[in-house]
């Protein structure tokens, strides 16, 4: 009796070896073409979490990066961050079930609207990657700007007008004396949006 128990026992495990050999035959990362486009909303800082167990389970997982500079300990150092926290672009191929991806740990949901999942366009992820991939996402440092200095504005609503920096207001700001009407008028404006004019 023992000896038919094992041989149940190993045609049991040799059936459970073959259905998971065929499992990660069918649905290896990057096998299945995608079908459609999803935002999952995942849990705080985990979108790389979450998209490795994504991809590991045969979707694809996209989550753009930005930069940034930033101060820490009187040193500028560059900072990357997901550029839309807690967003995760999921590609779900055909063969997938799309409960798969909703029951992944770390994952708390999908865009949904009237209780379906709102699809996303594959021209929007792949502008996304392209923007990505050419440094749209990287925040410049600020020009150093100093008191004094003629400046040009190069953004917002003073665009194209010249004018005196006569303040640094901390990192980031500066006052401008411009010519407006005629009239010299003192504006605070972002630090990033002017020019040093040479």
């Amino acid at each position: 009796m023992a000896a038919e128990d094992d041989r149940q026992y190993i045609a049991h495990l040799s059936a459970l070896e073959a259905r998971a050999a065929r499992w990660r035959v069918r649905y290896a990362p990057g096998d299945g073409e995608v079908e459609a486009w999803y935002v999952a909303y995942v849990a705080p800082k985990g979108e790389a979490d979450v998209a490795r167990r994504l991809e590991r389970q045969g979707f694809e997982a996209f989550f753009p990066m930005m930069s940034r500079w930033v101060t820490r300990r009187h040193r500028r150092v560059e900072v990357r961050a997901a550029l839309f926290p807690r967003y995760l672009f999921v590609g779900a191929p055909r063969e997938l079930p799309l409960y798969a991806l909703t029951e992944t740990e770390g994952v708390q949901s999908l865009i949904s609207n009237g209780g379906a999942p709102v699809m996303v366009g594959r021209k929007m992820v792949s502008d996304l990657r392209a923007a990505e991939t050419g440094g749209q996402f990287v925040e410049r440092p600020a020009p150093k700007v100093r008191v004094g200095e003629i400046v040009k504005c190069m953004r917002g609503p003073f665009e194209g007008l010249l004018g005196k920096c006569i303040e640094l207001k901390g990192e980031a700001r500066a006052q401008i004396l411009i010519d407006l009407l005629k009239r010299e008028v003192v504006v605070n404006i972002r630090l990033d949006e002017i020019a040093r004019v040479a």
